[in-house]
């Protein structure tokens, strides 16, 4: 009986092998490996009031701060001045605060109320409640959500809150050095590898000598390694 012969898809061939490469680093450098396998809220993408859109994936080696509030809630009103002091001493570093206005407030008093507290940081709509059930079914205000740079929720509280303990938190984020490596095929990011304090160097120069990213990049697939700062290197 003739013996069948299987060929590999080359595609497959290599997101395989990249995968292999991030957990091989993984665990030579000893460091936390997750996947693009994303709680709902990973995957929200925003539009606010000025029309510009926010996609919450992009953001990823950043901390951000998602609070909803609505006009005629009078702690998320009184936590205003809070909100844009946080925001100009830690936005320069990094941060994004992103204001969700609950489905049920008047897109016109939303309007109203950012133009006249001239709030810094992006306002957006939830006309449809899409963005607070993506958040677990958000229903009180204020509802706040600190995410890590790794896209985690490090930090949530409903009702009003320690802006000392919050600020902490955030320059924590911010402090850490942490760096991630992170494999995209077209827009679909497979994998993501996470390190305290690593030799940048010894990570980068491993990535160029292998040939697995060599074929991925000949192919114009992309990786980078990115950190809280930003992008530090782009392999295309």
């Amino acid at each position: 009986m003739a013996s069948k012969t299987h060929q590999k898809h080359p595609k497959k061939a290599i997101i395989a092998g990249l995968i292999v490469l991030i957990v091989s680093i993984s665990l030579f450098f000893g460091v936390k490996f997750f996947t693009n396998n994303t709680a709902s809220y990973q995957q929200q993408q925003f539009t606010t009031i000025t029309g510009a859109t926010i996609k919450l994936s992009a953001l990823l080696g950043k901390p951000v701060i998602v609070t909803f509030w609505a006009t005629d809630c009078p702690s998320c009103i009184a936590e205003i001045p809070h909100w844009r002091a946080l925001y100009q001493r830690y936005h320069p570093q990094g941060l994004e605060i992103i204001a969700i206005a609950m489905y049920y407030d008047p897109p016109s008093h939303v309007v109203s109320m950012t133009q006249a507290q001239q709030l810094p940081y992006p306002v957006v709509l939830d006309l449809h409640g899409q963005h607070a059930h993506a958040f677990g079914d958000v229903q009180l205000t204020p509802s706040t959500f600190l995410i890590a740079p790794d896209g985690s929720i490090s930090f949530s509280q409903i009702g009003k809150l320690d802006f000392a303990d919050l600020e902490s938190r955030v320059d924590n984020h911010l402090k850490a050095d942490v760096v991630y490596s992170s494999i995209n095929i077209g827009n679909s990011q497979i994998g993501c590898a996470e390190t305290q304090n690593p030799s940048l160097n010894q990570i980068i120069n491993r990535l160029k000598r292998c040939a697995c990213v060599r074929r991925c990049c000949h192919r114009g697939y992309a990786l980078q390694i990115q950190s809280t700062s930003g992008i530090i290197m782009l392999l295309s």
